[in-house]
């Protein structure tokens, strides 16, 4: 997956800290790879350290981050592909809701198709 150099910096700071598990893996315990179990123990962990809710879960993680693609501009091709959906239908049921702006593209199109070019603004 993409990311800008700040995220960069910080991986790789956090690889020089703890080095790389087996195979790789970024989050691992003296080399073991976590598994779902400790994942979810660390993701608890660190919810307390940061003083979240009880409430916050790793699926809330995510639709942050699906949300926050979406309100950068991604489009549901980038989101599907960064969230690992098994298809852009299934972004699009899931967060279809969140692109913006829609609407006021569906309401203007038809008029904006036939207008006469005088109100347009088009130049020919």
């Amino acid at each position: 997956m993409p990311a800008d150099q700040w995220v960069l910096d910080h991986l790789a700071a956090h690889v020089q800290q703890h080095g790389l598990g087996a195979d790789g893996v970024l989050f691992h315990r003296e080399g073991v790879p976590f598994d779902s179990a400790k994942f979810g123990y660390e993701l608890r962990a660190a919810r307390r350290r940061a003083g979240l809710p009880e409430s916050i879960t790793f699926h809330d993680l995510r639709h942050f981050f699906a949300s926050a693609l979406i309100h950068a501009g991604c489009s549901v091709k980038q989101v599907h592909a960064a969230l690992g959906h098994k298809s852009a239908e299934v972004t699009l049921d899931v967060y279809g809701h969140l692109w913006p702006g829609e609407e006021d593209r569906v309401c203007g199109a038809i008029g904006r198709l036939f207008r006469p070019d005088e109100l347009r603004g088009a130049k020919r």
